[in-house]
């Protein structure tokens, strides 16, 4: 535990340090299982997982998270030895496992269920191990905010807004294994975004393999299928009345790629037709009414695709509370004739507060 021990970490060549600071390091991920070792003994670069059985042990589970890792050659022997690692590269050849590492950097999309297969070739001459470059991962663009109309009454013309619509969620990069039997192996992908995949080799513990070529699967985005939308059957005067519309593909999941032109109409006291646009899957409305009344309410769309859209929903106006008094009579009357005045409770847009019970007492003033 007390020797020192240089390392060849993304090609720098950095120590020397006692064992046990190596193993420190590597419990916090600050060494990975492409690193090498200078081994005294055989006067060569090494493995970790080749010199220490604690590094051996950790490969086997989930490796420290990767980060992109540039195409690497080994440093020269350090300068507390003598050895030549070059000539013992050309020497001496890693123990061949049946292990191969390929990095994925988009996982879990459904549809695909198997994979291309992996061509592998040996090279001609053993050399130093070559650590292939690791694809960056992809990063999802997030989508463009979707405007919200509002409509005042009597004002018909929507006031834009910006709504945001959730972002796909990013997808890390993580090495995955692929054991072969009789020379074939099998990943099993499945893709929930869109965007690309891209196996390329990272690692091998099998010095004297190479892949003939990474594999690229574009990922389409999902296709709408329908038309939904969301907002409350019964609302109070003067409120907003919220209308949320999303195109979802067949399994209800939001088409966050799509862009279209929808309009809502609106059936009641002042018909009209509002345009909606939906961007990134999605669009939010807000429409106000001041007079209690029944509006019919559907969503029209005149694009190319062949949607399905929700059917005609209906928003019954009520009234607010009461605000005040209004009294209603004849302005004159010939005497001796019945006179009837009648007393309505409204709210303050003149609505009559249906809902209110009391008693109020009038002051009669006769001259």
């Amino acid at each position: 535990m007390n020797a020192k021990f240089v390392v060849s970490h993304l090609d720098q060549q950095i120590g020397p340090f006692t064992e046990l600071e190596l193993k420190t390091k590597w419990s916090k991920g600050e060494l990975l299982p492409i690193d090498y070792v200078y081994d005294e003994a055989k006067k060569d670069w090494i493995l970790l997982a080749e010199r220490f059985e604690w590094a051996a042990g950790k490969a086997e589970g989930a490796p420290p998270p990767l980060k992109p890792v540039p195409e690497r050659k080994l440093p020269p022997a350090p300068a507390m030895t003598k050895a030549s690692p070059a000539a013992s590269a050309m020497t001496q050849q890693k123990p061949a496992e049946s292990t191969i590492v390929i990095h994925t950097p988009i996982l879990n999309l459904p549809g695909i269920q198997d994979a291309a297969p992996l061509f592998i070739e040996p090279l001609p001459e053993i050399v130093a191990p070559v650590v292939a470059p690791v694809a960056a991962p992809v990063a999802v663009a997030a989508p463009v905010l979707a405007p919200v109309a509002q409509v005042s009454v009597p004002v018909s013309a929507p006031v834009s807004a910006p709504v945001s619509a959730p972002a796909p969620a990013r997808v890390a990069s993580r090495p995955a294994k692929v054991n072969l039997v009789n020379g074939v192996g099998e990943i099993d992908l499945s893709p929930e975004n869109p965007g690309h995949v891209e196996l390329v080799l990272q690692d091998s513990s099998a010095g004297h393999l190479k892949l003939q070529q990474p594999l690229k699967i574009q990922v389409l985005p999902l296709e709408p299928e329908m038309v939904t939308w969301n907002f409350a059957a019964e609302q109070t005067v003067g409120q907003d009345l919220e209308i949320k519309i999303n195109a979802v593909d067949g399994r209800g999941t939001l088409c966050t790629h799509f862009a279209d032109e929808f309009a809502v109409q609106i059936g009641g006291s002042e018909p009209r037709t509002i345009p909606v646009m939906i961007n990134a899957g999605t669009a939010t409305i807000r429409l106000q009414n001041t007079k209690a009344e029944k509006w019919e309410v559907a969503i029209t769309y005149k694009g190319s695709r062949n949607l399905r859209l929700p059917e005609i929903k209906f928003v019954d106006w009520n009234p607010g509370p009461a605000a005040r008094l209004i009294l209603d009579g004849p302005p004159d009357l010939i005497a001796g004739n019945p006179l009837k005045v009648q007393v309505k409770a409204v709210d303050q847009y003149g609505n009559l507060a249906s809902t209110f019970q009391g008693t109020v007492v009038l002051e009669v003033k006769a001259s």
